[in-house]
């Protein structure tokens, strides 16, 4: 397709080559190459085109012709080596043609080869011949000439369709005109180009295959070079769209990762709520069992709540029998601690009395020490039986005051007894009052369990389906989890098929977008699409001296005629040729 194009270009761009204007004293060349039907060549011969004389006294063109013969009149050129000299005052036209033989080697060679089902045969012998025709072409850049690659060649070929069917070429155009199609093929530089076209046919004839070949860089219209421009800012516009677009893909893809984040802390949220949701489901079953245990306590208490009132009752009278009873025993430890603060006084006062008979038994003492050993048997048995009575008068004393300590101890004991009680009796006073208050108020208390018992079986009921609701949450976040579980590969594949896309916008950006907007500015300055006149070749006979100039080639082959046709077509000879006949004469050997 891109050839076909550049074709169609081709032909467009021969026919404004040499429309533009030239300066003064410029020349177009025209070489015409005799062609062998292998694509060998033949004999070579340039037509210059003299033009823009006026003003001029003499025309200077180089080149090393063989002979030179002036087309438009007799005057002749002065020549000096490779420089041919005209003098335009002989001349007198503004513009003339002039015709020279060249020997010299060819800047592009052409090979041209034939097939008959698949045999290969020369040119001359497929005259008349019937079968699968395949003509294969090369045209070879001369490596070794730099012009060459300042070239590009088109191969016309003319195909009869009462002669040739099927007519197949992948790399050419096909135009069909009457009953001829015309297959071209454009080889560019400054790479070898190869071309086949195979055709069916009958009683094979070949009108002459013609190469045309023409200089690569050609300046272009200024309309045509405003659009080439505009076509390449496009294509750069377009590129750095491309990367703008791939720049928000690029934010797009952070955005979705930050998504498929977001969906797994869902999707972990979701099963944490539904673990917790679960939970609490479970639990609220176990709580609905209690609260139905609870719901039969009360029925319980509800029913037995009439003995409660009575048991309460009886324990109200028990608690005012006792309360008064225990006034009783009060009294009685009043008088108790009476008793025992009268023994008390008592004691002490007989403490006192043997305190005071052992001091002065102690006085008696030391003075029946001095006579224990009296030798007066009486005074010394008084002596010792004084000694023997401080023994005893001694315990008494020790006797009466620890029992007065004891006693006093006792009396306090009895009235702590006696206060302790004081409090109990006080308490028992209160809770008799407060079982009789609560005895009157547990009347009322079956009919208050009656109604709790009632309240609370509908708060039970509510509550079971509140837990059946419960349930039915659970199970719901269960599905929605299940509907999520998915999601973040989802999304991961979606970040996938962004990244594909990504890659898809970058490699349509640079190789696609970049890579057509580099080679277009390539063809606009470096090939025949260009502006770049350094890139020009102007002449085949001088291509460094002859700059003033325009070239073209016009390369063709032997036509291939049956025999007859042959000798039945040989032209009538005329005294003086035709232009046309003049111009076939160009391409004979």
């Amino acid at each position: 397709m891109k050839k076909k194009f550049i074709s169609a270009m081709l032909l467009s761009f021969i026919l404004l080559g040499n429309v533009a204007a030239h300066a003064a004293s410029a020349k177009d060349e025209t070489v015409y190459v005799s062609i062998n039907g292998d694509g060998s060549p033949a004999s070579i011969k340039i037509v210059n085109h003299v033009y823009g004389l006026d003003g001029a006294s003499e025309f200077v063109d180089y080149g090393n012709y063989a002979h030179i013969k002036n087309l438009t009149s007799a005057v002749t050129p002065e020549v000096k080596g490779d420089e041919i000299k005209w003098n335009l005052n002989e001349l007198k036209q503004k513009e003339f043609y002039y015709e020279g033989s060249i020997e010299k080697e060819l800047p592009i060679k052409v090979e041209i080869k034939y097939f008959l089902d698949d045999k290969e045969v020369k040119a001359e012998e497929l005259a008349g011949k019937t079968g699968k025709l395949k003509i294969a072409f090369k045209i070879k850049f001369n490596k070794d000439n730099p012009e060459a690659t300042k070239l590009m060649a088109q191969i016309q070929a003319a195909a009869n369709l009462d002669v040739f069917t099927n007519i197949n070429t992948e790399d050419g155009n096909k135009v069909v005109v009457g009953k001829t199609a015309n297959i071209n093929f454009v080889a560019l530089p400054p790479k070898d180009a190869e071309f086949t076209l195979e055709m069916e046919g009958k009683d094979i004839e070949l009108e002459p295959i013609t190469i045309t070949v023409l200089p690569a860089a050609f300046n272009l219209p200024e309309d045509i070079k405003t659009g080439m421009d505009s076509l390449t800012q496009g294509l750069g516009d377009m590129e750095k769209a491309s990367k703008d677009l791939e720049g928000g893909m690029a934010k797009a893809i952070d955005g979705t990762g930050k998504l498929k984040n977001g969906m797994n802390e869902l999707n972990g949220g979701l099963n944490n709520l539904y673990k917790g949701s679960n939970e609490i489901y479970t639990q609220s079953k176990k709580l609905s069992s209690g609260m139905n245990e609870f719901q039969k306590g009360l029925k319980t208490m509800s029913d037995k709540s009439g003995e409660m009132v009575n048991g309460l009752n009886s324990l109200s009278g028990g608690l005012n029998e006792l309360s008064q009873n225990s006034a009783g025993i009060l009294q009685g430890l009043d008088g108790l601690q009476g008793g025992a603060k009268s023994i008390n006084d008592g004691l002490e006062n007989l403490s006192g009395g043997a305190s005071q008979l052992k001091e002065g038994h102690d006085k008696l003492t030391e003075i029946a020490k001095l006579y224990a050993d009296s030798p007066d048997p009486m005074v010394q048995a008084m002596a010792k039986g004084i000694l023997e009575e401080k023994k005893g008068i001694d315990a008494l004393s020790g006797g009466l005051q620890q029992s007065a300590a004891g006693m006093k101890n006792y009396e306090m004991g009895v009235g702590k007894i006696k206060e302790g009680y004081k409090v109990f009796n006080k308490g028992l006073s209160d809770a008799s009052a407060g079982m009789k208050e609560a005895a009157v108020q547990s009347s009322q208390l079956p009919a208050a369990l009656s109604e709790i018992h009632s309240s609370f079986a509908s708060i039970n009921d509510g509550t079971s389906k509140l837990f059946n609701g419960l349930g039915d949450i659970s199970s719901g976040i269960g599905s929605m989890k299940k509907g999520t579980d998915n999601l973040p590969n989802d999304v991961g594949a979606l970040i996938k098929g962004e990244e594909e896309l990504k890659k898809g916008i970058n490699k349509l950006g640079n190789e696609g977008i970049k890579k057509a907007r580099v080679s277009l500015e390539d063809n606009l300055n470096n090939s025949f699409l260009g502006n770049n006149k350094e890139n020009i070749y102007t002449s085949f006979a001088d291509n460094h001296k002859n700059k003033n100039s325009t070239v073209q080639f016009i390369m063709r082959t032997p036509e291939i005629k049956k025999t007859e046709d042959k000798k039945s077509s040989l032209p009538v000879i005329e005294e003086k040729n035709s232009l046309w006949q003049r111009f076939l004469d160009l391409f004979k050997k």
